[in-house]
C-alpha cells in the first residue's frame, strides 16, 4: 500500500487529484462489488465462505486493474484511482472476514454446526 502511495505521488497524470469526483466511487464500487460476487458464488455456484470471499476479491481487484488498464489508454494511469480502490477491497475483505467470525462464533455458542 505505501508503494502504491508513493507511485502515485510521482506518477500521476497532472489533473489527477487525490480527492476528485471519481475517488469516492472508486472506493465504493470497490468496497460493494465483493460482496454482490460472494453471495452469487456460494448461492448459484455453491462455494463455501472462504474460498467464495478469495475469488471475490480477486475478481473485483481484477475488474479494478483491468478498468484502469482501459482508462490509461485514453487518459493515463492513476495510481491515486487504484488506491482508493485498494482501500474500498481492504475494506470490504475486512468486513467479510470480522462478520464470517462473527457469524461462526454465534453458531457455535447456540450449539449449530457451521460449514
Amino acid at each position: 500500500m505505501n508503494l502504491l502511495l508513493a507511485l502515485a505521488l510521482v506518477s500521476a497524470a497532472p489533473k489527477d487529484r487525490w480527492f476528485s469526483i471519481d475517488k469516492p466511487i472508486h472506493a465504493t464500487i470497490s468496497f460493494t462489488t465483493p460482496f454482490a460476487v460472494r453471495d452469487l458464488l456460494i448461492d448459484v455456484c455453491k462455494i463455501d465462505h472462504p474460498r467464495s470471499t478469495a475469488i471475490a476479491l480477486g475478481l473485483t481487484a481484477a475488474a479494478c486493474i483491468g478498468k484502469e488498464w482501459l482508462d490509461s489508454r485514453r487518459a493515463g494511469w492513476s495510481w491515486k484511482d487504484l488506491t482508493f480502490d485498494a482501500a474500498g477491497l481492504l475494506g470490504a475483505g475486512t468486513v467479510m472476514i470480522v462478520w464470517r467470525n462473527r457469524e461462526l462464533v454465534d453458531h457455535r455458542a447456540h450449539g449449530a454446526m457451521v460449514l
